[in-house]
This record gives C-alpha cells, sequence and structure tokens, in this order.
C-alpha cells in the first residue's frame, strides 16, 4: 500500500519515539494553539461532507488458500498470514450543534458470514432520540436499536468513520473528549518542519491522562493551526495513525479535503488502513432538520434502549404506519409463514450496529 507524504514524514518524526527533548517555544505557545483552536470551532455551525472511502481490512488468513482464506488452518506456517480486504464505501456525515447523521453506503465485512456483503448503514441523533439501522439485499429486514435521550449522545460517538472531521471542526472539544488535558500539551519542534505545500509546521506531545495512548501531533504553524498529522501511542510504539490534508473554503476557514487512517496492532502489524476523499462539502449551510429523524426502514426489527439502567428493553417492527411492538422472542426471527419454522437470523451486531446504553455507533469491522 502507497503512503502519502505525511504518512512518510509520520514515519521520519517518530519511528523510533525517542526520550523527547523540550526546545524554547516559538513565536506561537501552546495557549495561542488552543485559542485559535477554540476560536475556529466558535465559527462552526454545521457541517455536510459526502466522501469516497477506501476500508482495507487486513484479515488474518488461516489457511494459505486464496480461495478460502477462513477454514481451519492447514499448517503451522499459514497461522500468521494476513489477507487484504478492500471496501469501497459512499460515506455521507451531517453535523448541526449537538445533532449528527451519518450514512455509510456500500461493502461492509459481514463477520458472521464472514463475506463482503453490500449494505447501509445509518446513524442518528436529533437531540430527543439517539438511532442507527443497518439494511442490505441479503437480508430479509433490517434491524436497528433507538433510545430516547436528550444528553448529548452525538456529533461525538466513537466511529471511525467521520471522527477527523470532529476533530477538524472542534479539536479541543475532541481531545477532551477522548480523555485528554490539553494542560499537558507541549511543543516538542518547530525545526525544519515543512509540509508538501511549504507551509510551517509544530510537532506537539500530550499526555494520555485519561486517554489510553499518549499523543502526538503535527499542525500548521499559522492560525487556526489545522491539524496534519495526529499519532497515538503506546509503550513506544505507534498503534494509530492519522494524516489530514486540507483545501480552502471562504475567506477564513479551510475545509478537509482527504484524509488517512492506519491502526496497528501491539507488534506493529497494519490492521487497518482508511483512504477517504471528500467529493462536496457545504460548511455553515442551510441544513435541513429532517436529515437528523430518519425513519427505520419498512418491515425492520429494532429495540428500544432504556434511559436509564432499571429499565427494560422494548421491541418494534416498523409498519408504514408507524412503529408497532413486537414480541422479544420474536425479534430478529423470520416468520414461521416464510421458512416454516421461526428461526434467527441474525442480531443488530451481526448486522453491524453496536448499539450502547448512550451511543448508536455504525461499524463495519469487528478489528475496531
Amino acid at each position: 500500500m502507497r503512503l502519502s507524504l505525511f504518512s512518510l514524514i509520520s514515519v521520519l518524526l517518530i519511528s523510533s519515539f525517542p526520550a523527547r527533548e523540550l526546545v524554547a517555544e516559538p513565536d506561537v505557545s501552546t495557549k495561542q494553539i488552543i485559542a485559535a483552536w477554540n476560536n475556529h470551532a466558535s465559527r462552526i455551525k454545521s457541517f455536510e461532507y459526502r466522501c469516497t472511502q477506501l476500508d482495507e481490512l487486513f484479515l488474518l488468513d488461516n489457511t494459505g488458500h486464496e480461495l478460502a482464506p477462513f477454514g481451519p488452518p492447514t499448517d503451522e506456517s499459514s497461522k500468521n498470514r494476513y489477507i487484504e480486504i478492500g471496501l469501497k464505501q459512499e460515506l455521507t456525515v451531517v453535523s448541526q450543534n449537538s445533532k449528527r447523521y451519518l450514512r455509510v453506503e456500500g461493502e461492509f465485512w459481514d463477520e458472521s458470514k464472514r463475506e463482503v456483503v453490500e449494505r447501509v448503514s445509518v446513524s442518528a441523533f436529533d437531540g430527543s432520540r439517539d438511532m442507527a439501522f443497518s439494511d442490505g439485499s441479503d437480508v430479509p429486514f433490517a434491524m436497528g436499536a433507538f433510545q430516547r435521550t436528550k444528553k448529548q449522545t452525538g456529533p461525538f460517538g466513537a466511529t471511525l468513520a467521520y471522527f477527523p472531521l470532529l476533530l477538524w471542526a472542534d479539536t479541543t472539544k475532541y481531545l477532551e473528549f477522548k480523555g485528554y488535558d490539553l494542560k499537558t500539551m507541549q511543543i516538542v519542534s518547530s525545526a525544519n518542519l515543512v509540509s508538501s505545500g511549504g507551509k510551517e509546521l509544530i510537532d506537539l506531545t500530550l499526555d494520555p491522562g485519561g486517554a489510553r495512548y499518549s499523543a502526538r501531533l503535527v499542525v500548521f504553524k499559522d492560525p487556526p493551526h489545522y491539524l496534519v498529522q495526529l499519532n497515538y501511542i503506546r509503550k513506544g510504539k505507534r498503534r494509530i495513525a492519522l494524516d489530514m490534508t486540507y483545501a480552502k473554503y471562504g475567506d477564513e476557514i479551510s475545509s478537509v479535503s482527504s484524509w488517512d487512517y492506519l491502526s496497528y496492532g501491539a507488534e506493529g502489524d497494519l490492521r487497518n488502513a482508511i483512504k477517504v476523499n471528500v467529493k462536496s462539502c457545504v460548511v455553515n449551510g442551510n441544513v435541513d432538520e429532517n436529515v437528523f429523524s430518519p425513519k427505520f426502514p419498512v418491515g425492520a426489527h429494532t429495540v428500544e434502549k432504556p434511559a436509564d439502567r432499571d429499565g427494560e428493553d422494548k421491541f418494534w417492527r416498523q409498519t408504514e404506519k408507524g412503529l408497532v411492538p413486537m414480541r422479544e422472542e420474536d425479534y430478529g426471527r423470520l416468520p414461521e409463514d416464510i421458512i416454516g419454522s421461526s428461526t434467527s437470523i441474525s442480531s443488530p451486531r451481526q448486522f453491524g450496529i453496536a448499539f450502547t446504553a448512550a451511543i448508536a455507533t455504525t461499524v463495519s469491522s469487528p478489528l475496531r
């Protein structure tokens, strides 16, 4: 897989992760960087991005046979080989204040079938309901989940599909959401760091604090100090790498034009690579409020998660007139008049939906 220029810079910057030697701060301080991030965030009222996404998974090949890579291992030498699977997807992200909408359509990896399938996965939060569902031509009905809540669960959901856009929209808020204390941010170097476009860069570090990893950031030296690279590091090894590029949007804002995401295993083996190119974007435009309240497809089976821990799950089926209650034992089962007996076909997680007590998140791979 070809690495971008930023990826190559990233490798040079932190391939060995030596003990950091802090340098005297240049003509910009960390306080000024954070203030510029916050000023930029105050300008972003809404955004809508439409993108193409190539999601490359590196799955363990247990047989060494290209036509049947997921059967039992045939010999010891083939146990640690990986098969690369590329998933082509269309990505739509809409955000306005705490409301969000995410739609991913195209190829998904179905862990239960161990094959690539065509699916559409949607999640949304409209200020009073958090929901998600997945549907596809290979399944008899969509499956989903929702929760009635006024908590600000979105747009800061834990999804890989669009977190770079959250970093762009409000860098401070996202980093704090991930557990970082920005008071620990320090400048490592700004000497001889230049982007491919000739712009000066600053290398920053963040202590883990409440986060899982320490962080190494590279930002533009000029305000609003857009993030060029983000690297999560654990035990001296890079576990996640993100490269971002931008395009001018109006007089005071640049929009994201692409990003590359790489995740690594504990031994440094590449597990997942995501390449996203932005086709179009609208910043601070008029947003149709209805986009944040999508309906489940007719026939969908849904589970309503309780608003508190003492509540119980409720089960519904979507009809043309609205949601109607269904028995828990019928949830995820085909009716007897279709197959002759009531048989369970799947579960929300197998359909690409992971719904926690607070956040509905679309996923496409069990490796994340």
